[in-house]
């Protein structure tokens, strides 16, 4: 992968669907996504820090992107993760996702 400059950053990530968890002046976390044209958002990606894992930062991050598209209208979100993770599996059922086959593609209505 490449490293986002803050520039890109700055200019074409929504501050609505990009969100940042910090501690200790460090990134401990972030999820980004963006608005669909059909009612929905998009999560793109959720990445926690592996030594914080379990703490509740993704669970917050998500909280945080679906209240963000709740209050900028809209109704669904959708995201993909890999189905061979147990962890992401319980995870996404664990906040009212449902779970798809194969690759998961996890939706849930706002």
């Amino acid at each position: 992968g490449h490293n986002l400059s803050a520039e890109f950053i700055v200019n074409y990530l929504n501050d609505k669907y990009f969100l940042v968890a910090e501690e200790n002046d460090q990134i401990i976390g972030a999820i980004y996504g963006e608005p669909l044209k059909a009612g929905g958002a998009v999560i793109w990606i959720l990445a926690v820090a592996d030594n914080k894992l379990g703490q509740g930062v993704g669970s917050a991050l998500l909280k945080a992107f679906e209240d963000n598209a709740c209050s900028d209208g809209r109704k669904w979100t959708v995201l993909y993760a890999p189905a061979k993770s147990a962890d992401s599996v319980k995870f996404y059922k664990k906040h009212g996702y449902y779970i798809g086959q194969g690759y998961l593609e996890c939706a849930k209505d706002l």
